[in-house]
């Protein structure tokens, strides 16, 4: 048995009930394995084999089959049944064949592929990836149609599949086609470098996943992307983004890891999660003035991203910038910042939350090099290990409109010997370098950064807060009350 088909059965077990599970193999006749999907009606499906099918003909697929003194037709091709099959001279398939499964030609390799009038059922992830030079289509089906080998719905609105060995450095998108279908140029492509889209078109999920020839990306601004539309694509260089686009979704531009050169548009407001996530090349980006939401991990381990204009954005998802290259930031108009926004960005120096109302957990998380940080009047809440291991800042003061901080505060600081919370704050106080509350009843967080240090702590504090001497190595001595 192959790994391919042996990590499947895998998956079948770990994930049995929510995802597929391989089809039995009933019986083989001639290159091909089968299962019978009705003793009544006498029809069986084109199944996996034990390995990868290789160097098909025409001749392998007939109409119909017979085991056991039994004549059964073949009526569909199963889940990953030709998945990477390799064909040794154009295909057709037969007249029967009414149904094809989730990636049953998926990645398969040769040059034609002609589909079936009769064929009525398929998935998006049917065709994914088909490294072939074209598909051709019998006229009188009435679900699909061919135009210069690309298949595409019956009413040629919808591009359901390009043929990854379809030559041609440029493909213009007809004006006919609305819709580029969910996975149709997912995976690799020999020869296109890039699409020419016109107005008005939907991108939908997925649609050029893991694409890894095109080099170029300009897309019209009354576009309408989906989640993933063009995650993975690792050759793309450049990037523009038209005037109209009011928002990135969901990981629609994730590890386009040779991406250099990016171009958003005023009129945009949002970039959801992992929407350039991982896009290592990146060095810089200019926000327009209209963004205002930049979800999690949108910008995460973007590793040469070095500077980055927030101009009015107000909210940052947690590991937005997390792994960047920034060396400095201002947040002037950032009221929510998530945790870890900042996360192990190595070369920060400075921060400048003055805007902010509420920081969330660990948003400096080991930033080794951060030395200035300034919180403004409008801070209301700290998360929990806020400075994990901040080991450059050597001082720190906390305003008088914090009501919140979170446990472990200071964690690993271990520079920092100057604790100050603003004498105006009803909430806390600091003495002697240490937070406490108000009431001075719980020892909140304590700086790191002191070498045989010896604490007394006043009469009155009854509660030491998780982690707020942890990782204090200097500390020799605590006396309690």
């Amino acid at each position: 048995m192959s790994l391919s088909t042996q990590l499947r059965l895998v998956a079948a077990i770990l994930f049995a009930g929510s995802c597929f599970v391989a089809a039995a193999q009933d019986f083989t006749a001639g290159a091909l394995s089968y299962e019978i999907l009705s003793e009544e009606d006498q029809t069986v499906a084109i199944v996996e084999g034990d390995d990868y099918y290789e160097d098909l003909t025409t001749a392998d697929f007939p109409a119909q089959v017979t085991n056991d003194g039994v004549t059964y037709t073949v009526v569909a091709i199963g889940e990953y049944a030709l998945s990477g099959a390799t064909f040794a001279e154009d295909i057709v398939l037969p007249s029967t064949i009414t149904s094809i499964g989730e990636y049953g030609l998926s990645e398969c390799e040769g040059e034609r592929v002609t589909l079936p009038a009769n064929l009525e059922d398929y998935d998006p992830t049917s065709f994914q990836t088909c490294m072939i030079s074209g598909f051709v289509i019998d006229e009188a089906n009435s679900v699909l149609a061919t135009v210069d080998g690309v298949l595409m719905t019956k009413d040629k609105k919808t591009i359901v599949c390009y043929p990854a060995m379809r030559e041609g450095a440029t493909y213009v998108v007809p004006e006919h086609v609305s819709v580029i279908g969910e996975s149709a140029f997912r995976g690799g492509d020999e020869y296109l470098e890039e699409v020419l889209f016109h107005q008005g078109m939907t991108i939908e999920n997925f649609a050029f996943k893991d694409n890894g020839n095109i080099l170029r990306v300009d897309l019209p601004g009354d576009i309408v992307l989906s989640q993933g539309s063009f995650t993975g694509c690792e050759a793309v260089t450049e990037l523009v983004l038209g005037e109209g686009i009011k928002e990135v979704p969901v990981n629609c531009f994730f590890d386009l890891c040779s991406l250099t050169s990016l171009t958003l548009p005023s009129t945009l407001e949002k970039i959801q999660s992992k929407g350039f996530g991982f896009c290592e090349e990146l060095a810089e980006v200019k926000f327009p003035a209209k963004l205002s939401y930049i979800g999690a991990s949108a910008f995460g381990d973007c590793g040469k991203l070095t500077a980055v204009d927030f101009a009015n954005v107000a909210e940052l998802g947690e590991y937005a910038f997390a792994r960047t290259g920034l060396t400095a930031i201002e947040l002037p108009r950032v009221t929510t910042v998530g945790d870890f926004a900042f996360a192990q960005c190595n070369s920060l120096t400075s921060a400048d939350l003055s805007g902010a109302t509420d920081l969330g957990a660990s948003v400096f998380f080991r930033c080794p090099a951060l030395s200035d940080l300034k919180l403004g009047s409008k801070t209301e809440s700290i998360g929990g290990t806020f400075l994990y291991e901040c080991t450059a800042i050597e001082s720190l003061s906390i305003p008088a409109s914090v009501t919140s901080i979170g446990n472990g505060m200071l964690v690993g600081t271990s520079a920092l010997t100057s604790v100050a919370v603003d004498e105006g704050n009803q909430t806390y106080k600091s003495v002697d370098n240490i937070i406490y509350t108000a009431d001075m009843k719980s020892v909140v967080s304590a700086p790191c950064g002191f070498a045989d240090w010896a604490v007394e702590l006043p009469e009155g504090v009854t509660t030491v807060e998780a982690m707020a001497f942890r990782k204090c190595a200097g500390l020799v001595s605590v006396v309690l009350p």
